[in-house]
């Protein structure tokens, strides 16, 4: 899983918590394609990442990434002839960003798309989170993205709206020195699952612009410098916000991901 290892094929017993698999998505429009040939990143990435970002490889098999095509669960079928996943070069970066020129892309992971029911393009309320944050796709860890996805399965069970202010009123972001994937964790005394450790494998879609996010809003795609966050104060939501707020604390402590 290194950056120096030369070998194109691997098993996908191979994957482990701490190893992150990247698939790029691509867009082109009108030309569905199952797994293009990987491309290899020129930009030079940012020097605040942290080293353990720059040495992991995507090495997911070409086998691997037509399976997930095939299943077509990755994407929304009114822009399946929009969007693209290929498999990602041996020297590509879950941080790199497009050349000058290049159609926009995200790196997306393996478990978010295939274990998490994440689509493309977004719905409003993960792409409002990841605006908040300030972050792209694939700078909040699979950890993150299960603790959305168990947030939007409560909220639509208890007939509440998933909105990022409300999210992120029980999560802070864990950021170090050096930029590594950026964590939430959860505040003291909420009723929310936390994050659990999941497998993390990863892809590039490619798009055209506008097609990441069922709104026309602009979307972090590449990784940044975030700033930290330490949650939303609840005194400062809207009435509606501190409505549904208070249903979801009525909710038992320490729910894990994985259960709901």
């Amino acid at each position: 899983m290194s950056g120096t290892s030369s070998s194109e094929t691997y098993s996908s017993s191979s994957s482990s918590d701490e190893a992150l698999k990247a698939v790029p998505v691509a867009a082109a429009e009108g030309v569905p394609s199952p797994a293009p040939a990987p491309s290899e990143s020129e930009v030079a990435p940012p020097k605040w990442v942290h080293k353990d970002v720059l040495e992991n490889q995507s090495v997911m098999t070409r086998s691997e990434v037509e399976s997930l095509v095939v299943e077509g669960k990755w994407v929304r079928t009114s822009h399946a002839r929009q969007l693209t996943v290929v498999r990602c070069g041996k020297k590509e970066r879950v941080c790199d960003a497009a050349k000058e020129g290049e159609a926009p892309f995200v790196y997306m992971y393996e478990t978010v798309l295939a274990d998490l029911g994440v689509v493309l393009p977004f719905e409003f309320f993960e792409a409002d989170v990841l605006r908040m944050l300030g972050i792209a796709p694939s700078q909040l860890h699979p950890n993150g993205w299960a603790a959305i996805q168990a947030f939007r399965v409560v909220c639509l069970a208890l007939g509440v709206l998933p909105t990022a202010p409300v999210f992120l009123s029980h999560y802070t972001a864990r950021v170090g020195q050096s930029v590594g994937w950026v964590s939430l964790t959860p505040l003291p005394n909420t009723g929310l699952s936390p994050p659990t450790r999941l497998p993390t494998r990863a892809l590039r879609a490619v798009a055209e612009e506008g097609h990441f996010c069922v709104d026309p809003r602009p979307l972090p795609l590449y990784w940044r410098e975030p700033s930290k966050f330490k949650g939303l104060v609840r005194s400062q939501l809207p009435l509606e916000a501190k409505v549904d707020l208070q249903i979801l604390d009525c909710l038992p402590r320490g729910m894990n991901c994985r259960d709901i």
